[in-house]
């Protein structure tokens, strides 16, 4: 719900335009849906509370109808927490749950889960990237420190799910090493991983339209399939045909369901 999300064909601008492309993702096997109201694109505008309220709460009276899980993109506990009133599953903060507002929403709402983001110092999280020190022991450690800091207030380690933050403050070289090293980040833990359509996907291919990055998006689920447990997507028909295909040929299956 932003107007200057970096996928121009990913925003949406009124709440029945959200309901109706949500029923289209519903309809194209999409598991979860993920809502955010306030872009965290590289040189983002950070939004006001009441600005942000004001673009997510009439959506979420209409998609909260449908059959599916809520994910609430948000660095604000006030907004996450009139969110609660809609029954959300997930918060998906990418400033590394730093903010104890959403712990204490947490300790409220015992199904409530939590992603913890690797941010890089990209404006987002105040955690920075150690100048010299390899990329994957950066954000490792601090997904383990923040692993036993939330652990520490009595949140369950089960709870939480850990997000490396793929192209927030990281070089394309960068992103690809964690890529290629996500199960040695927090081993044990369920990983988010973010990267559809993500500006790195372009220098690599050297493809500059956000929404023509859709095959290189997949390029990256074939390779992390089976290490990750949720893949945040533009494309969910996409998504969800691969996901098909790979689990039929894996079983030997000529055909697999949704």
């Amino acid at each position: 719900m932003t107007p200057d999300s970096f996928s121009h064909l990913s925003r949406v601008t009124s709440p029945k335009e959200a309901f109706e492309k949500a029923q289209i993702l519903l309809d194209a096997g999409m598991d979860m849906l993920d809502i955010g109201a306030e872009s965290t694109r590289p040189g983002f505008t950070p939004m006001t509370t009441e600005i942000e309220l004001g673009r997510l709460l009439p959506v979420l009276d209409l998609v909260a109808r449908l059959p599916v899980a809520l994910s609430i993109d948000t660095r604000n506990p006030v907004v996450m927490e009139r969110s609660m009133a809609y029954s959300p599953l997930i918060i998906n903060d990418t400033g590394g749950l730093e903010d104890d507002g959403f712990l204490l929403l947490m300790k409220k709402h015992a199904n409530l889960l939590g992603v913890v983001m690797h941010g890089a110092g990209s404006g987002v999280s105040h955690h920075k990237k150690e100048i010299g020190r390899p990329v994957t022991e950066s954000v490792s450690d601090y997904l383990g420190s923040r692993l036993k800091e939330i652990s520490e207030t009595g949140i369950g380690a089960e709870r939480l799910l850990f997000d490396p933050g793929i192209g927030f403050g990281k070089t394309t070289e960068e992103n690809i090493h964690l890529i290629r090293h996500i199960s040695e980040l927090i081993p044990g833990y369920p990983i988010l991983l973010g990267v559809s359509r993500k500006r790195f996907l372009g220098e690599i291919t050297r493809e500059e339209i956000p929404e023509n990055r859709d095959p290189q998006t997949l390029a990256v689920l074939a390779l992390v399939f089976r290490k990750i447990s949720i893949f945040r997507v533009h494309d969910v028909k996409g998504a969800v045909a691969f996901r098909n295909a790979f689990n039929a040929i894996s079983a030997g299956m000529n055909h697999h369901g949704p």
